[in-house]
């Protein structure tokens, strides 16, 4: 389904310091849940300790060894371990410390309460994955969206388009398309759910609309680039400068970029805040969604040219 988390996103998680004694910063707090990242320093341990809420826990970089309920887990890069409401928990990094993406539910909320939203433990393993892999995503289309903010000089500016224009083709609209396939054919069923997914379907419509118009921005700046290749852009108004100029080009890129990663975040929130705990109120059971998902998102990815 996903990508593995490369060093530019490691980057946007880990902050502007390479210090990993820094601590916790919170990345999300959506009053239900929320992210955060935390940074261990080597044999650095917490806990142990109890929480009220579920959490799941996610090894960027490194290793550490869980103790849930005298459980043993050790843990590295890529791996996921879950950890239930009341449990108690506790950890210590490796010898080179660890980053760890941790998802909890704070306030003394259950993912899995009594009642209309109850569901398995492997049903909010699911959402967790899902959210996690949401944030990475939207980190990266975030450094992606700067690097053509900042890109001084025409060359520059005609890469990092690129860059991005690649993600969005291989990663965003493949992730997008398998969706649709499986987790949106799903929730249509159910009830109230056809209204959400058809407002959902219309936001992957402007999506694709807007990395096609970024697309084009890339014929735009290959085009505007001089020979040469390392000229920088001319502000209008100044010797060279125009509505065409790449400075101008530069400008409706990244407010292009900027508005299509925004509305990425706002759309990945609504499915794992909405159409997700919809499914499992419904009774329906998440992993063979995913698995189906991630089949579908493969193929859709070797289908991308």
């Amino acid at each position: 389904m996903g990508t593995q988390a490369d060093t530019a996103v490691r980057f946007v998680l880990r902050g502007a310091t390479p210090d990993p004694s820094v601590g916790m910063r919170s990345l999300v707090d959506a009053g239900v849940y929320d992210i955060r990242r935390v940074a261990v320093g080597p044999r650095q341990s917490h806990g142990p300790g109890r929480q009220d809420g579920d959490a799941c826990v996610l090894v960027l970089e490194g290793d550490v060894e869980f103790t849930v309920d005298d459980q043993r887990h050790a843990l590295g890069a890529a791996d996921l371990l879950w950890v239930p409401a009341a449990a108690s928990r506790g950890f210590v990094a490796g010898d080179d410390g660890a980053l760890l993406l941790a998802i909890h539910l704070p306030r003394g909320r259950r993912s899995a309460p009594s009642g209309a939203l109850a569901g398995t433990v492997a049903d909010q393993a699911v959402i967790a994955r899902v959210t996690a892999h949401h944030a990475e995503m939207s980190a990266k289309l975030d450094l992606l969206t700067a690097a053509v903010a900042g890109s001084a000089a025409a060359v520059a500016l005609n890469s990092s388009l690129s860059a991005l224009v690649e993600y969005w083709r291989r990663e965003v609209l493949p992730h997008a398309a398998a969706e649709e396939a499986t987790i949106y054919a799903e929730a249509r069923e159910v009830a109230g759910g056809a209204t959400l997914i058809d407002a959902l379907l219309l936001e992957h419509g402007d999506l694709q609309a807007r990395a096609q118009g970024l697309a084009a921005f890339v014929e735009q700046s290959a085009a505007a680039t001089p020979r040469g290749g390392d000229s920088a852009p001319a502000a209008v108004g100044q010797p060279g400068g125009s509505a065409d100029s790449p400075r101008n080009l530069q400008s409706h890129a990244s407010m292009q970029a900027a508005a299509a990663a925004a509305l990425f975040h706002v759309h990945a929130r609504k499915e794992n805040e909405l159409v997700l705990p919809a499914l499992v109120a419904a009774g329906h059971a998440l992993p063979p969604i995913l698995e189906r998902m991630e089949r579908a998102f493969s193929a859709a990815r070797r289908a991308v040219r």
